[in-house]
């Protein structure tokens, strides 16, 4: 497929990366290629039980005194998919083809994030001997995606390196320097039901369309939150008939992206059906033009269902008390941006995200995703919730959290790439502080003295099915990274 592409090597290895199954907590396969590949080319290389794989590349002749560097990134990816597509990511390899200057998978997530990084490692082991560089380790984590939990298992000792480069990051010519902390947590109701009264018919309520993203990035962006826009319309048509019982509420699917699609299964009575139909053609009016620009093809559409034979319909419906409680927790609970940060202009200083909404027979759940870069703001926003919580029946769990990666004023890796970046483009490379967790936080708190800047390659829509990989901004990432290792250091 890359036949004649310049840098040939690197997309050959990412080719090879999406052809094997790598969702988070599904690395084992692509950690153990990793790890025999890195043996075959002569290197020392680790893998501990949670799948992380360090390689350490002997430096260059003559540059055996230099500072060492580190360069991590992560094996796992989020796995969305389209639902008319048919795709097993257990076992089916991510099919990928190129559109101009983007590369893109068929219907699913391509896993650029974290793909890329996994490539130009690879590549690096490849190619180490025709560079000069100092010593370098490569660290490759497992399960970032879902609490970031291979960096937080890792042993400290492994790493000699203490100036690190991340390459998690989606913009090229963009140095990220610091990263928001993070909290999951899930809010429980347990479900009492009953039986279906006469003269109610069975009703489906579906938000699709949404273009979904990032939970930290793309947080901004305004774009819809399916999860949300159906607790919005759920409540307005609760309130109008406080009669109505609810079977299931599902949404979304992980927990760091914005959730495109969610479905609620309800019955209603079966004189108030055209009146719900009527509402609901006037919702979907107003949610056309509330993300027009967003999220154009956005979407709520009702239906009568026949539970004779679909699925989802297995359970007895919520008793009306616990339908208006689970809708009335989702009107309110927050959603989006929370606060900006006063510090560095333009950047979101905390958020939440209404990541999942699932239904089992006795126990519904929220799961909502939070990042601060202040700690007593994840506190805050965690007691809301609480609060909420139990106002309406419900139990508050909160779950694994991460801290944020902290800006350093002095930062002589920094300085370097900044430096190197100049000399090859002639224009400055952008600072940022980033709304989103990246293991940096993590690594810096386990590891003394780490000096960090996360970077890579041009990525769009990343945690999607609409993801995509610039093809020219890779390779031009290579000729930068390679170009830094080459220049001594002092």
């Amino acid at each position: 497929m890359f036949e004649g592409w310049k840098y040939q090597k690197i997309f050959d290895h990412f080719q090879k990366i999406c052809e094997i199954p790598h969702g988070s907590y599904h690395e084992e396969a692509l950690s153990e290629y990793v790890y025999q590949f890195a043996l075959s080319q002569g290197y020392t290389a680790m893998r501990d039980t949670c799948h992380n794989v360090l390689v350490r590349i002997p430096a260059s002749e003559g540059r055996e005194q230099e500072p060492s560097y580190l360069f991590q990134g992560h094996l796992d990816m989020v796995c969305e998919k389209e639902a008319d597509i048919s795709h097993d990511f257990l076992k089916d390899p991510i099919k990928i083809h190129s559109e101009e200057d983007w590369l893109m998978a068929e219907g699913t997530t391509l896993g650029g994030d974290d793909g890329i990084a996994v490539a130009y490692m690879l590549a690096l082991m490849e190619e180490a001997s025709q560079i000069s560089h100092p010593s370098l380790e490569l660290l490759m984590t497992s399960a970032e995606e879902v609490g970031m939990d291979g960096a937080k298992a890792l042993d400290p000792l492994w790493i000699q390196a203490r100036r690190m480069i991340n390459l998690d990051s989606e913009k090229e010519g963009e140095f990220i320097v610091g990263g928001a902390g993070g909290m999951r947590v899930e809010v429980h109701h347990p479900l009492q039901r009953t039986s279906v009264p006469e003269g109610y018919l069975p009703v489906e309520v579906k938000v699709s369309g949404l273009r979904g993203g990032h939970s930290g990035e793309d947080i901004h962006k305004q774009r819809g939150n399916a999860n949300v826009i159906l607790g919005k319309y759920l409540f307005g048509w609760y309130n109008h008939c406080p009669d109505t019982l609810m079977v299931s509420l599902n949404g979304g699917s992980k927990d760091n992206a914005i959730p495109r699609e969610a479905t609620a299964r309800i019955w209603i009575p079966e004189s108030l059906y055209e009146h719900a139909q009527r509402g609901c053609w006037w919702f979907g009016e107003d949610l056309a033009k509330e993300y027009a620009e967003s999220d154009p093809g956005a979407l709520i559409t009702m239906r009568i269902a026949d539970p004779s034979v679909e699925s989802g319909w297995q359970y007895l419906p919520m008793n009306s008390d616990v339908t208006g409680e689970v809708v009335n927790f989702l009107h309110l609970c927050p959603n989006g941006v929370r606060s900006m940060s006063k510090d560095f202009g333009g950047i979101v200083e905390s958020s939440q995200n209404i990541a999942v909404l699932c239904t089992e027979e006795d126990d519904w759940y929220c799961r909502i995703s939070m990042r601060s870069n202040r700690s007593e703001l994840l506190s805050n926003m965690l007691n809301r919730i609480r609060i909420m919580a139990e106002m309406s029946g419900m139990n508050c769990i909160k779950g694994s959290e991460y801290p944020a990666w902290d800006y350093k004023k002095e930062s002589p890796l920094r300085d370097q790439l900044y430096h190197v970046f100049q000399q090859m483009y002639g224009t400055d490379p952008e600072i940022r502080i980033l709304h989103a967790g990246l293991e940096c936080g993590i690594l810096a708190s386990k590891i003394p003295n780490m000096d960090i800047v996360s970077m890579g390659p041009n990525m769009e829509n990343v945690h999607s099915p609409q993801e995509r990989l610039s093809i020219s901004s890779v390779q031009r990432v290579w000729e930068f990274l390679v170009h830094f290792l080459e220049e001594r250091k002092e």
